[in-house]
């Protein structure tokens, strides 16, 4: 009996499911660990959020949140032409741009549009992210 070199059509098929249960799982790991960072992000924006809103009830006047999608964020007040604070944070869920007024009040900077997924993303009645 002459036997042929080569494989199977069951091998294949068993290797390539092998490879698609793999593929799944990896991926499935990724997706998880986005969604994990997003959820982080979010929380850590909403407690610089909260922050900023203790600030300008503290300071009595109106303070702006500029976060950018790069991470910087500033926050300043309009009798000074320095930020009063700055720094960076780790992938933020969007940018934004917020006046926080003495009530603790959040509205979007006039002039400053926010993208769509920003706008089902942030909720400026409550400052938060949802």
């Amino acid at each position: 009996m002459h036997r042929r070199a080569g494989l199977t059509l069951t091998e294949v098929l068993v290797a390539l499911v092998i490879i698609a249960i793999t593929g799944a799982v990896l991926l499935s790991r990724q997706v998880t660990r986005q969604g994990v960072r997003h959820a982080e992000s979010a929380r850590a924006m909403t407690a610089m959020v909260d922050s900023v809103r203790t600030l300008a009830a503290k300071r009595r006047e109106t303070v702006r949140l500029r976060v950018y999608g790069d991470g910087l964020w500033s926050v300043e007040v309009r009798a000074q032409t320095e930020p009063i604070a700055a720094g960076t944070m780790a992938a933020p869920p969007a940018p934004i741009d917020v006046s926080v007024t003495a009530k603790g009040e959040c509205r979007a900077t006039p002039g400053w549009t926010p993208r769509e997924a920003l706008r089902a993303a942030f909720d400026a009645g409550k400052c938060r992210f949802e």
